[in-house]
């Protein structure tokens, strides 16, 4: 596909003053600049006008294409400088009303004449740009003077407000600079200040030009995607909903694709997990599929130009529902956390691990296997426990890593996973228990111990802190030394003792008030020691749990 370019530098007026509406595609993230990027580029222009030079703030590269009704180019990379030059032109708008020429550029005439167009037209998926700009377009100068009151203390430092979008935000920064500004100049100046930045502030508008609007999206994709690969600051998750935005060919299917993502997108917010991650996941289900067992490529190598990619051998639509059951898979395990069920224990206890890796292969496993039943649910617990097993005994190390690959593949066919028990007697200070491992085998140990209870919220303690001058058996292991709890405990008050008596966990009550018995504690130690060695041997199951 061969790119038809043209190149020609434009100063704002020439830009904003024609027939286009300048298109934000759906595929581009949402409108992110901030106070520092907005006061950075006021500088610029300050500077710029007081040394009577040009001011050069980038390239806007755009798609056209020749079969569309009405000129409505789409913004491939730029949106950021051309939307906050928007936001500008506005700004002085509001503070000069009688220069009609910025009005102009702000909107686009209907070629009925009865309606009016915002320059910018963002279809952006995860935002409401589009609402945001046409609430500033609306705005007036009584309330940005209002807004500006709360915005500026004496020193002129400007304050956060949550209430307010980043693209009001960035409105009122600018009002409230320019405002400085024009209370101490002359008319004259003014209108100087305005025409330098209509005439002087300069930008180089690249062109790809295409037949059809699939043509022009087609090559704007692949400029999106070079511009991402030369560096530029943007998430995998964008480039991959670009790609896949690309897949949908029709309006019905790119409506389609929008309240797919839309959908998945809030899901992963409601989880509080980055798209990426979830793209992570679905990398190791193919990986699994194509009993790849070696290190892994960059997300977006892998996504984009690996030739077992889903973005490169399915439809959008696979996709996004691939997605959507990894989701439901991460929102079963949320759930599964906090209830009741045999279940939760374990994904406790994995959680706790030191790496991520053991999440893959739980995420694999329940991709192709169902946890509903009482049997499904026992057979599940086996799976976990296996991998706990095999990733304990190791410690927190990488190569942990390249065993999941192993098990993934394993689960991607249908093979037993092997339980990972160690057949001889091993002795309790083989086992890496300390460091970045203690909170794990804690509670390892815990539910070995009291198999009966299933905790919500888990909260760590140690005894060592609950002693004033005293100190712990210098002989007490460091493992044996930590508690779990349902509730933050810290320093022991009599309120807190009294809830530690009253709480279903009474071992801990028992504890506190024998932290110095040595003979207590040797027997707590040997206890501890002993669930752990029988769990790792798996001993006829001799850990109490099934």
């Amino acid at each position: 596909m061969a790119l038809s370019l043209t190149a020609q530098q434009q100063s704002v007026i020439e830009m904003f003053n024609n027939g286009d509406v300048y298109r934000i595609p759906e595929y581009q993230r949402p409108y992110s600049w901030e106070y520092e990027q907005c006061f950075q580029l006021y500088n610029d222009i300050r500077e710029a006008f007081e040394q009577k030079r040009d001011h050069f703030i980038g390239n806007i590269i755009i798609a056209r294409s020749n079969d569309s009704n009405r000129s409505f180019p789409s913004v491939v990379d730029g949106q950021q400088r051309l939307i906050t030059l928007w936001i500008i032109l506005r700004v002085l708008n509001i503070l000069e009303p009688n220069m009609k020429i910025i009005e102009r550029l702000l909107t686009v005439e209907s070629r009925m004449g009865n309606t009016h167009y915002l320059k910018i037209d963002s279809k952006v998926l995860e935002s409401n740009d589009c609402f945001e700009l046409d609430d500033i377009m609306k705005g007036d100068a009584d309330f940005f003077n209002k807004v500006y009151e709360s915005f500026t203390d004496r020193k002129g430092v400007f304050k956060e407000n949550g209430t307010y979008s980043r693209i009001k935000k960035n409105a009122i920064y600018f009002y409230c600079w320019f405002k400085d500004f024009f209370d101490r100049a002359s008319q004259e100046m003014k209108y100087d200040y305005i025409n330098f930045i209509l005439d002087r502030i300069v930008l180089l508008p690249i062109e790809l030009n295409g037949s059809t609007i699939e043509e022009a999206g087609d090559k704007a994709l692949v400029i999106f995607e070079t511009i991402n690969n030369r560096g530029l600051d943007l998430k995998n998750a964008d480039i991959f909903k670009a790609r896949l935005f690309n897949k949908a060919k029709t309006y019905n299917e790119q409506d389609i694709f929008v309240k797919k993502w839309i959908e998945f997108n809030s899901n992963c917010q409601d989880l509080s997990i980055d798209v990426d991650e979830v793209f992570r996941y679905y990398s190791h289900i193919i990986r699994g599929k194509e009993n790849i067992i070696s290190g892994e490529k960059n997300l977006k190598d892998f996504f984009i130009s690996d030739p077992i990619s889903p973005l490169v051998n399915l439809g959008y639509n696979d996709v996004l529902d691939a997605l959507k059951r990894i989701i439901s898979i991460l929102q079963f395990l949320a759930g599964k956390y906090t209830d009741k069920s045999e279940v939760s224990p374990w994904i406790q206890i994995l959680s706790q691990y030191s790496n991520i890796y053991p999440q893959y292969a739980v995420v694999v496993y329940l991709y192709y296997n169902k946890c509903e039943t009482e049997e499904e649910q026992s057979r599940f617990v086996r799976f976990l426990k296996s991998i706990i097993r095999y990733c304990f005994i190791y410690g927190s190390t990488s190569y942990v890593k390249f065993e999941i690959y192993k098990i993934i593949a394993n689960i991607s066919y249908g093979t037993d996973i092997s339980d990972y028990s160690i057949d001889n007697e091993m002795s309790f200070d083989n086992i890496p228990m300390v460091g970045r491992m203690k909170k794990a085998f804690a509670l390892l140990s815990f539910y070995l111990r009291n198999p009966e209870i299933k905790l919500g919220r888990i909260y760590f303690e140690k005894i060592a802190q609950n002693t004033d001058s005293k100190q712990i058996n210098s002989e007490f292991s460091e493992l044996a030394s930590i508690f779990v709890s349902d509730f933050y405990v810290g320093k022991i008050t009599e309120k807190k003792l009294l809830l530690l008596k009253e709480s279903q966990i009474q071992e801990n009550y028992n504890l506190i008030q024998n932290k110095d018995n040595e003979e207590y504690i040797k027997q707590r130690e040997d206890e501890i020691r002993k669930s752990i060695i029988n769990f790792f041997t798996n001993n006829n199951e001799r850990d109490n749990t099934k």
